[in-house]
């Protein structure tokens, strides 16, 4: 599926971000509910890979899990350890700090803070920490919190991705907003030269446009190459991004760009598969390619 397109292989890993809490919620058991349920899972499929100190740990954990807010200061009362990291195969193990991160529950990610958690402990599996899986759930006020008590917002999980790439991945412009002032680098790649303005540039829509503008303004390249040498203005044209793709010509992007293999960006119009089932590569946003895209690209780089 990937085939010939580096560039889009290290968009689609992002992807798989996205699914890691859902992957959690689909393995839990309404023995969840029971204490007694809750420790027999701890010695089941749900093994931690440490020993279980206490029951309290597991009971912390699995409220954080559940997004059950009583149930966590209960265990918090029994003395659970907030850094306790529990889980199974997949994305956790991981500590209830991810997982409240994730679930948007600002009470118990305080209370956590306040108990010393470990604010940059990530996920066994990824390396996802609690201020990446805020941002990739665009949980602002989380993001803020976070950095207010000194998060790591240049962390990156095991594919070179930042927080700040995830946020712009998937369109949350208040994060990416929160992270850039909390010191975020505006122009770090991952590990196929991605940055967050070429994965800004692959979405549709206004938040895009608005974070491409505060991108540039706290200093991306705008000129910055993956490993396809493609810039952000051939991810805007490829997609059919208009409104970006405006945004950067703007701003100065070079419309004479040309990729690895000499194409220029009337080459890359549009390319993006409308049709799923005929895919060799991410298909095209809708609103993008299907609505006139490919024409109003085309008029301004004649104009």
């Amino acid at each position: 599926m990937w085939r010939g397109r580096t560039g889009l292989w290290g968009w689609g890993l992002y992807c798989v971000a996205v699914a890691w809490i859902v992957i959690i919620a689909g393995c839990v058991s309404e023995a969840l509910d029971t204490r007694e349920g809750r420790q027999t899972l701890a010695e089941g499929r749900f093994a931690p890979r440490k020993l279980l100190q206490t029951d309290a740990d597991w009971d912390m954990w699995a409220a954080a899990l559940l997004n059950d807010t009583d149930d966590f200061f209960a265990a918090l009362e029994d003395g659970a350890d907030v850094n306790v990291s529990l889980g199974f195969e997949g994305a956790c193990p991981c500590t209830a700090l991810i997982l409240s991160s994730d679930a948007g529950n600002l009470q118990i990610v305080q209370a956590l803070i306040s108990a010393d958690a470990d604010l940059d402990a990530a996920t066994a599996k990824g390396a996802a920490t609690a201020i990446f899986a805020a941002s990739q759930k665009g949980r602002s006020a989380i993001v803020d919190v976070l950095i207010a008590a000194g998060a790591d917002v240049e962390k990156a999980r095991s594919t070179g991705a930042t927080p700040l790439m995830v946020a712009a991945e998937n369109a949350h412009a208040g994060v990416v907003g929160a992270l850039l002032r909390g010191g975020a680098d505006a122009g770090a790649a991952d590990g196929v030269g991605q940055t967050a303005l070429h994965l800004a540039s692959m979405k549709i829509g206004e938040a895009s446009r608005e974070i491409a503008e505060a991108l540039i303004d706290a200093g991306a390249n705008i000129e910055a190459r993956d490993a396809d040498m493609w810039t952000p203005l051939i991810w805007a044209a490829h997609f059919g991004n208009v409104g970006t793709f405006s945004v950067l010509l703007e701003r100065g992007a070079d419309p004479a760009v040309k990729d690895a293999s000499g194409g220029g960006l009337e080459d890359h119009i549009c390319q993006c598969p409308l049709v799923p089932e005929t895919a060799t590569g991410l298909v095209c946003p809708e609103g993008g390619c299907d609505s006139g895209a490919a024409d109003a690209i085309a008029e301004m780089l004649r104009s």
